[in-house]
């Protein structure tokens, strides 16, 4: 270990970081991608028949709709096998789903055995008409391989797709600014993050991109001259954006906003000092404005707030998914807050609770430590991405659009991610302080305790599934016990054991880093206002 950290010490320290990290990404994708029983991911049967649909350029047809959800029932061309998730409805209301789906004490042994030919047949989903970008994507390994292992491998493809905006994000960032911006985004990148980038739901996609927009945007220093290449992956990542999700086009702008109160001087400076200041401007408004266009052409749904609809003249502070007020509002916060860190499946269980509150007390004080050393300027930013994020951008979407039950916080996940990212880029900048310091080595040491927080919640989920009830870490011990009921498939543990394999070596690397910063290339001088050190 010290040779190889020798080595590593002597190329780019930065470059270094953001590939443990990009790795560390991608293996943890990869390793939900493999313990989570197929259809086992919110939505997944729905998206699995449209991505193969997708790619062989069918976006379906709508045959039936749902007055009290305002959902459609699409009937797309896909391979025959896609049908072994359930029997065709009639209706939305009688779309059956996985047996152990939003069912905790039931086991994954009932999980469909996807079998069929690939002979192209009518298929229904639920899922409308999304943006096509994500489903293109994952559906093509559908191309070749069917049933189990076509899933599978759609989900590592997702990992993958992950992993590559996380990647796409950190090159647009300064090499400054590199380091703790991926040490963030290691901390950002939740348990709940990761089971979604393991999944077939363009959730993951959404967040991830955010994530790495947020990065290099907040990344780009003043002293940064723009070059082809980073505008182009600033681009490419606005649409990843704008086109992964229905409301992705909200996301984008929201990333955007929040980027622009950490770091709006040195974005300024970054386009001034291009003749093609224009081109980012004008590629992030075509991604804007083509996800908006889209949306409007094909009516894609969207839930009501109640069966009637919304209700007319309702506001944040009386929303009808909310009894008509804010009587219930911190129930539902706390409950959203522990859920952007793990919640798995059809949102039926969580990690261990030392896994829940130990990462939501090192988000709390790395918050308070970079508030307490912030300029009043830099204060203000982080206020109001953090009300923005975590309270107006729930409520507002339970109010305009869907109802409480039917709100999960994996839909906020993407903006609530700048909070992290922005206290990162927030501390590179700060001046030599002891709360600089202190909040430096929270970042070390929250990226090198996050893999392993990971991993048990990993093990957590497959404990789940094997036993039927959610794990504690007295628990885990017996996942292998003669009362198992549950494994995954052996390819699938072969690749869980892979994936595992990158995320334990990128927190071995980790904690070798926090541990002997200095041996390491651990830059402690803070970045000025123009990006240098």
């Amino acid at each position: 270990m010290k040779k190889l950290l020798a080595r590593l010490g002597q190329l780019d320290r930065s470059a270094v970081v953001a590939a443990v990290v990009v790795a560390y990404v991608f293996g943890a994708g990869v390793t939900w991608a493999a313990l989570t029983p197929v259809g086992g991911a919110p939505d997944e049967p729905g998206h699995i028949a449209y991505a193969a649909a997708v790619v062989r350029g069918d976006i379906g047809e709508l045959v039936a709709g749902s007055e009290k959800t305002r959902q459609r029932l699409i009937v797309v061309t896909a391979p025959e096998w896609v049908n072994s998730f359930t029997s065709p409805p009639r209706s939305v209301a009688d779309f059956n789903y996985p047996c152990f789906a939003d069912n905790v004490s039931a086991t994954a042994d009932c999980a469909p055995n996807l079998t069929g030919s690939k002979t192209l047949a009518e298929v229904p989903t639920t899922v409308g008409r999304y943006p096509p970008l994500f489903h293109a994507v994952v559906g093509l390994p559908t191309l070749v391989l069917s049933g189990n292992r076509a899933v599978y491998a759609m989900r590592i493809v997702a990992a993958g797709l992950a992993a590559g905006m996380l990647a796409l994000g950190l090159t647009v960032a300064a090499p400054s600014r590199r380091i703790w911006l991926g040490l963030g985004a290691a901390i950002a990148f939740t348990p709940t993050a990761a089971h979604l980038a393991g999944s077939v739901n363009p959730s993951g996609l959404e967040i991830s991109a955010a994530l790495g927009l947020g990065i290099g945007l907040m990344g780009i220093t003043g002293s940064q001259a723009p070059r082809k290449w980073t505008v182009a992956a600033a681009v490419v990542l606005s649409f990843a954006v704008a086109w992964s999700r229905p409301l992705g086009y909200l996301t984008l702008a929201a990333v955007i906003a929040a980027s622009a109160l950490i770091n709006g001087n040195n974005l300024r400076t970054w386009l001034r000092g291009t003749r093609r200041r224009l081109a980012p401007v004008i590629g992030v408004g075509a991604a804007f404005v083509s996800a908006v266009i889209y949306r409007l052409a094909w009516g894609l749904p969207i839930r009501a707030a109640s069966a009637e609809g919304p209700a007319t003249g309702s506001t944040l502070f009386t929303s009808p998914g909310l009894d008509g007020g804010l009587d219930d509002v911190e129930n539902h916060l706390i409950g959203w807050t522990l859920d952007l860190i793990g919640r798995f499946g059809w949102a039926d269980h969580s990690p261990p609770v030392s896994v829940l509150f130990g990462w939501t007390l090192l988000v709390l004080a790395l918050a308070l430590f970079v508030i307490l050393g912030a300029n009043r300027r830099q204060r203000i930013a982080l206020t109001v991405i953090g009300v923005g994020a975590l309270i107006l951008t729930p409520l507002l979407a339970i109010t305009r659009f869907i109802n409480t039950s039917a709100y999960q916080a994996r839909y906020h996940l993407p903006v609530a991610v700048l909070v992290i990212i922005g206290l990162a880029a927030t501390a590179a900048g700060m001046e030599q302080s002891d709360e600089r310091r202190l909040s430096l080595q929270l970042l070390r040491w929250g990226a090198a305790l996050a893999p392993l927080a990971m991993l048990v919640s990993n093990i957590g989920s497959l404990h789940r599934y094997s036993f039927g009830f959610e794990a504690q870490l007295v628990d885990l011990g017996n996942l292998l016990g003669e009362h198992t009921q549950w494994l995954p498939p052996r390819e699938a543990l072969i690749a869980a054991g892979f994936g595992s394999a990158i995320v334990f070596a990128a927190a071995a690397l980790a904690v070798a880093f926090a541990l002997n910063p200095s041996e390491h290339g651990d830059p402690e001088a803070p970045v000025s206002r123009d990006g240098t050190s």
